[in-house]
């Protein structure tokens, strides 16, 4: 549940940009305006709960766990929050997209029933992932625990905003390094010392980025030393001292040329890709996640090393033998990945080759082998091959009878306008990732995981293709919800849990899936709607 929540949280930040509505200067617009802010703070305050979730002898703190029981009476819980994932989304783009000072609805009202929305839809997870009585216990006796976390957090946030201050000794240090990193990346750079600006000429003709307080590093510094500074106390009966003091100059120096390297990259993206993708997702985002990947990395790499800690660590790789791991980890993956990409997006996803490779290779690693040794039985089956048709009609028939808004970006016109050889490697790793890889990724999450973890907690206890009404109904829902048309989403994974259940082979939902999506493919070809695809 904590992976959907952060999950949602990135998609909802990339998608909406709230600084603009600063330019209003309305009471509700400064409000949301802010949004920003507070997502920093609940990045750090994450970060930090993670570490406080260690006592100094680096094991877990004693909090509650929650029971074992049965989970479908839950499910609802989480239903119910993907229907408010929804509500909240519209309702962000109707606050942060469109002049409420012109609407006929007062915009505190816009605003009360965005902010109830988004509280009742954290609230409906929380309870999804425990029930209410084990999260009062969790506070009950993990207060302080938490409220260390929610300290440590506060603190680090506050630390970056005070530092971002005093930037004054390191902006010239900054400033040189982004203009020789420039340079050696075969840029085309001119710099005016006296306002700090460095511009790059690219396709898209000259970008320009003043290098004032926010992007000088120190924001960054204090962030990572209050960080590291708990983690060395927390963890202080675990590490080697004075060794582990090596952690502040490091941490520093890791931020530091993150944020240059991020700034480089922004100039890159603004002279070459778009101006609205440099200065939307990717500026907002990539520095939070620079240094939870920082934080946390230092943090798991100490525990793992003999110079640094007293009782070094040793796990499997990344904790992927566990079975609800090897289930969950490609879909995860392919979700993350197509975050990151829409990071550096304008509306058309031209890293979508990035997903395939990252998700294809750990499909590669944990079941190549079992795809590939009855894959015949399944291709060759005919009633696998009726249900991939069927599939593909539905889809196809309520796409057409229910289009995609006006003014949506037409694939087919933006892959026309590019290159021959772009264009086709795009059309490429896009049909492998919808015949291959999203086909194995999202049936071994949904047909394969969680209609068997809907009928018991033990999921790897319930044998394959084990059949339940409130599974199949719950499963084929969430599924739908995942898609932009969910009605006709849910009949798809309804027909995919079919070939599952007739067998228990999940190899067979895989091919009618992968069959599915490459009828829709062909048609999409032959007929250039490509809002289909």
């Amino acid at each position: 549940m904590g992976s959907l929540f952060l999950l949602e949280i990135f998609w909802l930040s990339l998608r909406f940009d709230t600084t603009p509505l600063l330019a209003y200067n309305y009471w509700w617009t400064n409000a949301i305006g802010l949004a920003p802010a507070a997502l920093g703070v609940l990045f750090a305050v994450g970060a930090a709960t993670i570490l406080a979730l260690r006592t100094g002898d680096g094991h877990p703190s004693r909090l509650p766990t929650a029971p074992s029981i049965e989970v479908s009476h839950r499910v609802w819980w989480l239903v119910g929050h993907l229907l408010l994932l929804a509500v909240f989304s519209k309702l962000t783009g109707i606050v942060v997209e469109r002049d409420l000072s012109q609407s006929l609805i007062e915009p505190g009202i816009w605003l009360a029933g965005w902010l109830l929305a988004g509280l009742a839809m954290v609230l409906l997870l929380a309870g999804a992932a425990l029930p209410v009585g084990s999260w009062w216990r969790m506070f009950h006796r993990g207060w302080f625990v938490l409220a260390m976390a929610l300290l440590i957090g506060v603190l680090a946030w506050t630390a970056g905003e005070v530092t971002g201050s005093y930037w004054s000794p390191l902006h010239s240090q900054t400033f040189s390094a982004l203009e020789r990193v420039l340079e050696h990346l075969g840029q085309e750079v001119a710099t005016d010392v006296r306002d700090y600006a460095v511009t790059v000429t690219g396709a898209n003709g000259d970008f320009t980025v003043l290098i004032d307080e926010s992007c000088s590093g120190y924001q960054g510094i204090g962030l990572i030393w209050v960080f590291l500074l708990a983690f060395l106390w927390l963890d202080r009966r675990a590490l080697r001292f004075p060794n582990a003091l090596v952690l502040l100059p490091v941490g520093a120096v890791l931020v530091w040329v993150l944020n240059v390297f991020r700034l480089a990259s922004l100039m890159i993206l603004g002279a070459w890709v778009s101006e609205d993708v440099a200065l939307g997702g990717f500026h907002s985002q990539v520095g939070w996640l620079s240094f939870l990947a920082v934080s946390l990395g230092i943090a798991a790499a100490a525990n793992h090393s003999s110079f640094l800690s007293k009782r070094p660590q040793s796990q499997p790789a990344l904790g992927l033998i566990h079975p609800e791991a090897s289930h969950l980890l490609p879909f995860v993956v392919w979700m993350a990945l197509g975050m990151v990409t829409a990071a550096f997006s304008d509306g058309f996803d031209w890293l979508y080759p990035v997903r395939v490779i990252g998700t294809g290779a750990v499909l590669w690693a944990y079941w190549s082998g079992s795809f590939r040794h009855r894959l015949n039985g399944s291709l060759a089956n005919p009633v696998n091959l009726a249900l991939g048709l069927i599939a593909a009609l539905m889809w196809i028939g309520i796409g057409l009878l229910h289009p995609s808004e006006q003014g949506a970006l037409d694939p087919g016109e933006v892959l026309a306008e590019a290159p021959i050889v772009v264009g086709l490697v795009w059309v490429l790793f896009r049909l492998a990732g919808a015949v291959l890889v999203v086909p194995a990724a999202e049936e071994l999450a949904f047909r394969g995981y969680l209609t068997r973890r809907l009928i018991s907690n033990r999921f790897e206890r319930v044998l394959p293709g084990s059949f339940s009404w409130f599974s199949f109904v719950t499963s084929s829902l969430a599924f739908g919800l995942l898609h932009q048309r969910w009605v006709a989403g849910t009949l798809a994974g309804m027909l995919f849990a079919l070939a599952y259940y007739r067998r228990g082979r999940l190899l067979d939902a895989v091919v009618v899936h992968g069959l599915a999506n490459l009828a829709i493919a062909i048609f999409v070809a032959s007929t250039g709607r490509w809002s289909l695809w």
